[in-house]
């Protein structure tokens, strides 16, 4: 439960401080996710469980014994968010946007201990973020 309401409350967080960032509007891939359902597919079920598998499965463990648990929680996230800059023209408030969600999906695998409830908070972000931008479409 908690990691499908921080995850359908992240993307509203994430905006916020997108706009205190003063972030720039860039055409990204998720543009056209709403077209098509394979893309949707892929970044609400896939992009969440590999990104999770990898991050916070696999890297944040290995750098959280190594620097620590903070440190390795932040350098996942900011590879987490360097993962995703060429998604967002490499402009940087995007890339600390991602990164702090790394830093949350992080801070909940540390307090959880799995991964199981950072790939649902990841596939709640995407799915919410896919249908904002569906419904900012239709809207138009």
């Amino acid at each position: 439960g908690y990691a499908a309401i921080g995850g359908l409350a992240l993307p509203f967080v994430i905006s916020a401080i997108g706009y205190l960032l003063h972030t720039p509007k860039v055409s990204t891939p998720m543009d056209q996710i709403p077209d098509s359902l394979p893309l949707a597919l892929m970044a609400v079920v896939l992009a969440p469980f590999f990104e999770e598998l990898f991050f916070r499965g696999f890297l944040q463990p290995l750098l959280t014994r190594t620097f620590g648990l903070v440190l390795g929680i932040l350098f996942t996230a900011v590879l987490f968010g360097g993962l995703h800059a060429a998604e967002y023209s490499f402009v940087w408030q995007y890339v600390v946007a991602i990164s702090l969600v790394g830093v949350a999906l992080g801070s909940l695998r540390a307090w959880t201990n799995s991964i199981v409830p950072t790939t649902l908070m990841h596939a709640c972000f995407n799915g919410l973020q896919v249908v904002m931008v569906a419904f900012s479409k239709h809207q138009k």
